[in-house]
């Protein structure tokens, strides 16, 4: 019986087609992997139903929410996942990263004592008053942070070391528009800012200014990628 049992299985698989057994292969994948359900649009509800309580959250002022997932989802293992809400509680991005680079350690990076940090869910200030800097003083020490970040990447040899560096920065630290528009005017091609924008555009300051870095990309179809990047995507 089992024999015969095996003999049809192996008779049903090839009577499939190769676009059948992909197809199968897919929805196998997206059942192990419920990040890939996850789409523009969705609610706070939704999202959690799918992948659970997250582990982080962070609030902006300007009303945006981002719910960081420290955990696998089917083939994401050792990966980040980062989603994005509207004010009004929508899906607007989603991210994900290495973990190994995401958590890794500041301590090659230049950095200030006072330097405002993205904050966690329990120390995240409400209201208005730390936002972007909290005061002139701190203001000048972002500056004096950035353009050592800026002086830093500039002395880098070779433009994959030059992006590499800028992007392990950006997982720790958190870049204003004008900022982010002077590290993509360090690169000549589409390709590279696309690189450098990527870890950048989800834990922008001030996201509201994020439709003028797209006149930095020369394609069409770069700067439709950067709009996605920052939610902007039409």
């Amino acid at each position: 019986m089992n024999r015969k049992i095996g003999l049809l299985s192996i008779a049903l698989l090839l009577g499939l087609s190769s676009c059948d057994l992909a197809r199968i292969g897919e929805e196998f994948g997206r059942s192990n992997n419920p990040v890939a359900y996850i789409e523009r649009g969705m609610d706070q509800r939704q999202v959690q139903d799918l992948l659970g309580r997250p582990d982080n959250r962070r609030f902006s002022e300007d009303g945006t929410e981002e719910w960081e997932y420290r955990r696998s989802y089917g083939s994401l293992e050792g990966k980040i996942v980062l989603v994005t809400f509207s004010s009004s509680g929508r899906v607007i991005r989603l991210n994900t990263y290495d973990a190994e680079g995401y958590g890794r350690s500041r301590r090659d990076y230049p950095s200030y004592p006072n330097y405002p940090s993205y904050p966690s869910y329990s120390n995240y200030p409400r209201g208005g008053g730390n936002y972007p800097y909290d005061n002139g003083q701190s203001e000048r020490e972002n500056e004096e942070w950035f353009n050592d970040v800026l002086r830093t990447a500039r002395r880098k040899t070779f433009e994959d070391e030059r992006i590499a560096y800028i992007q392990d920065v950006a997982r720790g630290y958190r870049f204003t528009t004008k900022q982010t528009i002077r590290l993509l005017q360090l690169f000549t091609w589409d390709d590279q800012k696309l690189k450098v924008l990527s870890p950048i555009a989800p834990r922008l300051r001030d996201p509201y200014n994020a439709y003028q870095i797209i006149d930095c990309f020369t394609f069409s179809d770069a700067k439709e990628q950067a709009r996605r990047m920052l939610g902007l995507s039409r």
